[in-house]
């Protein structure tokens, strides 16, 4: 079990509590949005982060990427493409998960066990691709927000990821400017986003997670009793 996934699971995980009523709010804060420091290269500065993810697109797994990755907090790599072989090499030089996208990967590696499958989805996916989401064998989603020459996040951004925030069992990552405020940052997490993934210095960004509110019941987290409506042919179904 990829270590990263299951803090993301265990963040999501709800005591269960009599119908009618809200979770317990003092479970809740102790839980913060999760801080992911992409590097270029395993030397690249990691304080602060609860987790890296190296970023691999471009040039590739090299040995000497790799080299210097943390051993005391999970790692990923994100990758362009991966096949079976790549993920073996990266399993042996210690990583945890790995972040891919669906259209240029072969599906060879669903055979690949013991490291966690983040699919790299975007933006204007449609409806029904992202309801077939659910039932794939990943552990995770991660969309790119706010960056480009705006670098900063929108109401369509948010709009994004309150879509994409719902996915049952599929906790949602979002790849965002470095600079963005506590309020930006609470508005993420009840829209159901569980970790952001930046680059740079994230000192300041760490700073700004541990003093943000993230008690507020998150998108998924909501527990309102639900009310089946009856229509007129259930009733006429019993008789």
């Amino acid at each position: 079990m990829s270590k990263f996934i299951d803090t993301l699971n265990k963040l999501t995980r709800l005591e269960s509590t009599p119908i009618g009523f809200r979770r317990d709010q003092a479970a809740s804060m102790v839980r913060k949005i999760q801080l992911v420091s992409l590097v270029s290269k395993g030397e690249a500065d990691k304080s602060g982060a609860d987790t890296v993810l190296l970023d691999v697109r471009e040039k590739g797994i090299e040995p000497e990427s790799v080299s210097g990755m943390p051993g005391d907090i999970p790692w990923g790599a994100w990758l362009k493409g991966a096949r079976q072989k790549d993920l073996k090499q990266l399993k042996d030089a210690g990583c945890d998960f790995i972040v891919f996208p669906a259209e240029s990967t072969p599906l060879e590696i669903i055979e690949v066990q013991d490291i966690g499958k983040v699919l790299e989805i975007d933006t204007a996916i449609s409806d029904s691709v992202l309801r077939s989401i659910v039932e794939l064998p990943i552990d995770a989603v991660l969309v790119s927000v706010g960056l480009g020459n705006v670098n900063s996040l929108t109401w369509y951004d948010l709009m994004i990821l309150q879509r994409l925030g719902g996915l049952p069992k599929k906790p949602l990552l979002a790849h965002i400017p470095v600079k963005i405020s506590s309020g930006e940052l609470e508005a993420l997490w009840e829209a159901g986003v569980m970790a952001v993934i930046t680059e740079g210095n994230i000192d300041k960004l760490r700073k700004t997670i541990d003093k943000a509110d993230f008690t507020k019941a998150r998108k998924r987290e909501k527990n309102e009793p639900i009310i089946r409506q009856v229509s007129d042919s259930d009733i006429e179904d019993d008789y």
